[in-house]
């Protein structure tokens, strides 16, 4: 099988159920601002090295491709994310929390290489998120991906400054 089908070559491609849809359709932007941000997540996965990171942040790429499901398929219920997986990053922001003694006030990103690229990620996660909202004002979203992806700005924020040796 070839990878390319011709078929997007007139600007359209097709959502998961099928439909066509031009490819500026906001939910077309919505999958590929959560799929740069998986990339991006998957860089700072691996410059981790710690196994306890790494299990999460994988844990983090497979959410978000349930919630990309989720808006490929218009909120199938079967992609609605539960609170666990939201918890799950609001407990890794605790760890790391408590590790550097609470929130300090922000910080100039670029103290090294791995809080960098987790500060970068954290930045494409916060335009997923308004674009997913963006979205949610035109149709249905699941809410759990809406706070989830909330959240994983907060462990991203929350990662770059444990990589930066900063209290946060």
């Amino acid at each position: 099988m070839k990878i390319y089908t011709k078929t997007g070559d007139k600007g359209q491609t097709s959502l998961y159920t099928g439909e066509r849809v031009l490819k500026t359709d906001m939910r077309i932007n919505c999958l590929g601002e959560i799929d740069e941000l998986c990339s991006y997540i998957g860089l700072v996965k691996a410059e981790a090295g710690e196994a306890e990171t790494v299990n999460l942040l994988s844990s983090v790429q497979k959410t978000l491709f349930d919630i990309m499901a989720g808006v490929a398929t218009k909120n199938d219920l079967k992609y609605a994310l539960g609170e666990e997986k939201t918890l799950e990053l609001e407990r890794a922001v605790d760890k790391l929390q408590d590790k550097g003694g609470g929130f300090k006030g922000f910080v100039l990103p670029g103290t090294n290489v791995k809080s960098a690229h987790c500060d970068i990620a954290r930045t494409v996660a916060r335009r997923a998120e308004r674009n997913i909202n963006r979205l949610a004002e035109v149709c249905e979203v699941d809410n759990g991906a809406l706070v989830y992806m909330n959240r994983l700005s907060d462990y991203l924020y929350s990662l770059a400054r444990y990589y930066d040796g900063i209290s946060i």
